[in-house]
């Protein structure tokens, strides 16, 4: 099940105007990146539109209930980009690879364990 989740996302991922190829490479990163829920939440996500909370609790209502929570982690890690306008309520995209995916999660300058092997992936 895990396994084929990632390879859906990947390709989901890929799909995009500046995708990323299937390699184990992408499929370790996209562990990393999205971890458990994550990566399921993460194929509900457009790339470059934008849902808003509600439309994604319909899709999914099993984790309506904590869905919130997830995006906001996914947002704070750099996975999902989340914007709030006055009067349309706040929205939620997953990044692209590139400016995105790439790039993000290195923005805080944590020198840990897990953006070493990101940044190795990426190489």
């Amino acid at each position: 099940m895990e396994q084929d989740v990632y390879h859906r996302l990947a390709s989901h991922i890929d799909k995009a105007i500046n995708g990323a190829p299937m390699a184990p490479p992408l499929l370790e990163i996209l562990r990393i990146l999205f971890p458990g829920e994550e990566a399921e939440v993460a194929l509900h996500l457009p790339i470059y539109a934008r849902k808003t909370l509600p439309e994604l609790e319909e899709e999914m209502p099993e984790k309506a209930e904590r869905l919130e929570g997830i995006l906001m982690d996914m947002a704070r890690r750099g996975t999902v980009e989340t914007l709030e306008k006055l009067g349309k309520g706040r929205t939620y995209r997953l990044l692209p690879t590139v400016v995105g995916l790439v790039e993000v999660p290195f923005l805080q300058g944590v020198d840990n364990p897990e953006k070493r092997r990101l940044a190795h992936l990426w190489k």
